[in-house]
């Protein structure tokens, strides 16, 4: 059964039929796109029509000086969108076939945006799903980042160029970042989306020295070019981190306020997605993207690639099967993966579960010393409790709790990772942050054993949070007091300064 499919924009056009190009280039807005016609290209402005009919962005004469009364696209139904295929006129493919039929290649205004009728509509069930073409968030990702890093640091992927700005003032549009005329030259105001050259240093910098937990992503510092003025060679997963992570708090001071807010405005349609797909994480590429490069690393011979990928994938097949039969060797099947757990058993202390509401008044009693060893043992765990712990103990510079690896604060300032912030909750679900500086497991008598991590905690006094964001003073720290917790209470977080 085919629910939706997951395509990047100009996939779209190919799989619904809906023409990529033009004035009515949206397949949710159909024919009420806002659009215009600029020089020789098409721009899609007006978003202001999808806002609240009393938000003061409606109102506000920044952008082009006047007021935005349109309401937003209607919300096209089931019989309108199937009103609309039978409009379509029958046209031979090829250049040369229309041409000796005397058909016009060019779309009639009554056929719309539409090219073709989709084969998917042989379907019974398409015509009435919610959700028929899912743009991936990966690829949309990829493409809003390079637009807002572009004109940031104005690279090579900046729009913003003179063409741009003339633009601008045929549009009628943002007054201030017009061409301004010196002398024999024009030139561009430096606009506020854009840092400055300090500001742009600054940033580099910023994202140079980030450190990211093992195994959350790239070493995005690398990506930094030597003149701490660019960032090249940024991949899909790398603007993820960008965009969700870092960007907000690499601009924040830097570019004046307000200015990544209407980024919200930029993904229109993507909450309709979310409510009718549901979890991103069952739409996206990055599964199929990371399956696609194991498959490339089959290839030997760049001539003959799919039987090269044919022969490798067989191989890896044979060698997994034969695999299953050998003994005291470590293969795939009996391998550990790189942050999988240990078996633990189970111990947990049900002792101290057994009570009772007394029914009668309580009479103090004094156990004498046989009694007190028949009480003890009587329980493994309450034995080895009372015993106390053994005088050898063991420490480590990492170790995997969780799935998740740990490492202390020494190790971690060696390595191009983070993976020492640490966090934890409190009796009354207040939270601390801290850093690892001691890994430590206790052993006590009949082989239990327990680990320990001792941190160095913040002072989280008149800490900020704000959009998954928490700030936090390094300086202030808390008193020596309280500073181991269990491994399994502690979350990992990750530090940017």
């Amino acid at each position: 059964m085919l629910l939706w499919t997951i395509n990047d924009f100009p996939a779209c056009s190919s799989l619904s039929g809906w023409g990529g190009q033009g004035y009515k280039v949206c397949l949710t807005c159909n024919e009420d796109t806002p659009s215009y016609r600029v020089s020789n290209k098409f721009v899609y402005v007006g978003h202001r029509c999808f806002l609240d009919a009393d938000h003061p962005w409606r109102k506000s004469l920044d952008y082009n000086g006047e007021h935005k009364t349109r309401g937003p696209p209607r919300q096209f139904s089931e019989e309108e969108i199937q009103a609309q295929n039978p409009r379509l006129l029958f046209r031979p493919p090829g250049k040369v076939a229309a041409q000796r039929a005397d058909i016009k290649r060019d779309r009639e205004d009554f056929e719309l945006n539409w090219s073709k009728k989709s084969i998917s509509f042989e379907l019974e069930y398409w015509s009435s799903l919610d959700l028929k073409h899912k743009f991936d968030l990966m690829h949309i990702e990829q493409n809003v980042g390079e637009s807002l890093v572009g004109p940031s640091l104005m690279n090579d992927k900046s729009k913003d160029t003179s063409n741009a700005r003339a633009d601008l003032k045929k549009l009628n549009i943002q007054k201030s970042q017009w061409l301004k005329k010196s002398g024999n030259k024009f030139l561009k105001p430096h606009p506020p989306y854009s840092f400055t050259k300090p500001d742009r240093i600054c940033f580099c910098k910023f994202i140079r020295h980030v450190k990211l937990p093992d195994g959350f992503g790239s070493n995005i510092g690398k990506k930094v070019n030597e003149t701490n003025t660019n960032i090249i060679g940024l991949k899909s997963h790398d603007y993820h981190i960008l965009m969700q992570h870092l960007l907000p708090i690499g601009v924040k001071g830097l570019l004046g306020k307000g200015v990544y807010t209407p980024i919200i405005e930029l993904f229109l349609h993507l909450p309709d997605e979310a409510i009718y797909g549901g979890p991103v994480c069952m739409r996206w590429m990055y599964p199929f993207e990371r399956y696609m490069k194991k498959l490339k690393n089959y290839v030997r011979n760049k001539a003959r690639p799919e039987g090269s990928i044919v022969e490798g994938y067989v191989a890896e097949e044979a060698l997994s099967f034969c695999s299953m039969y050998l003994e005291d060797v470590e293969t795939r099947f009996n391998r550990l993966e790189r942050n999988e757990d240990v078996v633990i058993e189970e111990t947990k202390l049900w002792v101290f579960q057994s009570k009772c509401r007394p029914a009668r008044a309580k009479k103090m009693k004094n156990l004498s010393l046989e009694e007190k060893n028949v009480y003890i043992e009587f329980n493994k765990e309450l034995s080895a409790l009372s015993i106390g712990v053994h005088v050898n103990a063991f420490t480590y510079t990492a170790c995997i709790v969780n799935g998740v690896r740990f490492m202390v604060l020494m190790r971690d300032a060696q390595r191009s990772t983070q993976n020492s912030g640490v966090l934890t909750e409190g009796e009354n679900k207040e939270k601390y942050y801290g850093q690892i500086e001691e890994i430590i497991e206790l052993h006590y008598p009949h082989k239990y054993s327990t680990v320990l991590f001792c941190c160095k905690w913040f002072d989280t006094a008149g800490v900020k949070s704000n959009n998954n964001f928490t700030s936090i003073d390094p300086q202030r720290e808390l008193s020596s007091e309280n500073q181991l917790i269990f491994a399994m209470q502690g979350k990992q977080v990750f530090y940017i300064q």
